[in-house]
């Protein structure tokens, strides 16, 4: 291999591990703090979100795959900790297109539930920036980290 190749990856790793640090501390922040903004209880209720239609944009795809059973609360629970798990996946070095695909459209799906407060710079950055991992991510899973 060139040295420039070499470089070339090792830069493409320590970004998706850093993309997949900042997605798992997001991810995180979001279990935490759900029950007193989202929940039943909370703030805004999430319920109110989506029965005001803002969940029928286009993007929100796993909002109308979830099976109907499935409440507004539990399902970003279940949104929340599979984002933290396969974010930390990636964080290790198991990043590949799949995976930033995953949690790309993990993150869209809590934003667009979570208004009014997801949609700041922060959190359109790490839209944006999870967007350009996808692209920059090798398309096979690797068979070990790094």
């Amino acid at each position: 291999r060139l040295p420039e190749m070499a470089s070339w990856e090792r830069g493409r790793s320590l970004f998706l591990c850093l993309i997949g640090a900042i997605y798992a501390i997001a991810f995180a922040s979001f279990f935490i703090q759900a029950p007193g903004l989202y929940g039943q209880h909370g703030i805004v209720p999430a319920s109110l979100t989506v029965s005001r239609g803002v969940i029928d944009h286009p993007s929100a795809v796993l909002w109308r795959l979830r099976p109907l059973s499935i409440g507004v609360d539990p399902f970003l629970d279940l949104v929340a900790i599979s984002g933290s798990i396969l974010s930390a996946a990636v964080a290790w070095g198991y990043g590949n297109t799949l995976f930033m695909a995953l949690l790309l459209v993990l993150y869209q799906t809590l934003n667009l539930i979570g208004q009014p407060f997801l949609p700041f710079q922060w959190d359109i950055l790490l839209l944006e920036a999870g967007g350009l991992a996808v692209l920059a991510a090798p398309h096979l899973p690797r068979a070990s980290p790094g």
